[in-house]
């Protein structure tokens, strides 16, 4: 069958998946970003700027964590729905 096809039948939870793999993509130039600021900032020595990044890091880090989670139960509906 033609990928085209299933996308156009489920768009819905496609959109979905595609818009969580986005975010997750995201989230992981975010943390390295963050990282790595992390560690310029100890360099300096900033320590308000390392707790901004760290609590950055956090944030990214649950939402990085929820994205995973919701993902790959979008992505099992999505599968089961196409007939994989």
């Amino acid at each position: 069958m033609n990928i085209w096809k299933y996308i156009r039948e489920e768009w819905g939870i496609n959109s979905v998946v595609f818009l969580l793999d986005v975010i997750e993509a995201t989230c992981t130039t975010l943390f390295g970003l963050a990282s790595a600021n992390i560690l310029t900032e100890i360099v300096r020595p900033n320590l308000s700027a390392v707790f901004i990044c760290v609590s950055v890091l956090g944030i990214v880090s649950i939402l990085w964590a929820t994205a995973i989670f919701v993902h790959e139960k979008c992505l099992t509906i999505a599968m089961q729905k196409n007939g994989y």
